[in-house]
């Protein structure tokens, strides 16, 4: 509550609710590297409503616990994923696509993105089947339709986010017109309704931009 809004975004939302400490630990990639070094893939956040001089001792006890079931971030995405019963959570990862033309036929091929792009190449967001979660096989179908289909800058609540550099929430996808969000009609067949996507920047890949996106 000592903060200034420029300071910290969020000091309204902690006036609020009260809270007056938070705690901030890295969560750190499993170190494959010949020289150790280890990436930061994420950042666990625990707020309290407590006002303190410092943390050490939950810090350490947080650690501990963190350490013992050998955390991982598909863990966190995972348990997020349950403790919201949310039906379902998309990773939407940097991909590129090239347009070939074939008589009167336009051919478009994906690709995973590289960090050079020829000239007939477009950034693009594509699916992660592998980092989705649904909460039932029915749901599974909004994932393989994903699976079939790319996001640009700027499209659905995840080109949103791409865009803006800011979380993005939306109240209903099924309301985007078909040109705003391509899987416009396959959120309606399923009945999903609001969604918030936020955007993740890889320093470990270089400048790549990855999408989480949650739908309730």
């Amino acid at each position: 509550m000592y903060y200034s809004t420029a300071e910290y975004l969020r000091v309204q939302h902690a006036i609020d609710h009260e809270v007056r400490g938070s705690i901030d630990l890295p969560v750190f990639e499993e170190d494959d590297s010949i020289d150790g070094d280890r990436s930061c893939c994420a950042v666990l956040e625990i707020v309290t409503t407590k006002e303190k001089l410092d943390f050490d001792l939950e810090i350490n006890n947080i650690s501990r616990a963190l350490l013992a079931v050998d955390l991982r971030i598909t863990d966190v995405l995972r348990a997020i994923f349950h403790a919201h019963r949310l039906p379902l959570a998309l990773t939407w990862i940097p991909c590129s696509y090239t347009e070939e033309y074939s008589g009167n036929q336009t051919i478009r091929t994906n690709s995973i993105k590289n960090n050079i792009l020829n000239p007939n190449e477009k950034p693009v967001l594509c699916v992660e089947e592998s980092a989705c979660y649904s909460s039932d096989t029915y749901m599974q179908g909004f994932i393989r339709a994903s699976g079939g289909h790319f996001l640009e800058k700027g499209q659905g609540v995840v080109g949103k986010a791409l865009q803006s550099n800011q979380p993005f929430i939306y109240h209903d996808v099924k309301e985007y017109h078909i040109s705003e969000y391509p899987l416009v009609h396959h959120a309606r067949k399923y009945g999903l309704n609001a969604a918030v996507a936020i955007r993740l920047r890889s320093t470990f890949t270089g400048e790549d931009d990855y999408i989480l996106e949650f739908f309730c």
